[in-house]
């Protein structure tokens, strides 16, 4: 089973946003990846970045645990609240399509002062410093 951990950050909510995520395998960083996501929320760019983790995680193995340190997602990837935002509900929508690639699947809440959680918002931060300064020319 891999583990991923998945992170989503906006500036302005909305504002300029950034997805991430990093696949562990035998506790070990196999993979990363962050992405600018233009103008979103918070709770978009974290369901994003869920998004782009469910899609890459099938190349490493068919279990995987998700992990993010956002609360609304993993309740509402798990059942245990509605989604009433339209936008929302497409991307889970979607998640819950890339789902069937697994033989297992787990979402788990984490505090965002996980050392592996705080790695992956490192690395947004860094890219959404790098587009503000390019913005800036």
């Amino acid at each position: 089973m891999i583990e991923v951990y998945a992170d989503g950050a906006s500036r302005g909510n909305p504002g300029k946003a950034a997805a991430g995520f990093s696949v562990y395998k035998n506790g070990r960083k196999v993979y990363e990846d962050s992405r600018f996501v233009g103008i979103a929320t918070n709770n978009q760019a974290e369901y994003m970045a869920m998004l782009f983790a469910t899609e890459k995680a099938k190349e490493f193995d068919n279990e995987v645990m998700f992990h993010s340190d956002s609360e609304l997602l993993i309740k509402q990837l798990n059942g245990t609240y509605r989604i009433k935002n339209r936008r929302l509900k497409e991307i889970f929508l979607k998640i819950k399509d890339n789902e069937r690639s697994f033989l297992r699947v787990e979402y788990r809440n984490l505090p965002r002062e996980n050392e592996r959680i705080k790695s992956v918002d490192k690395g947004l931060n860094v890219l959404l410093d790098e587009i503000t300064k390019k913005e800036d020319w």
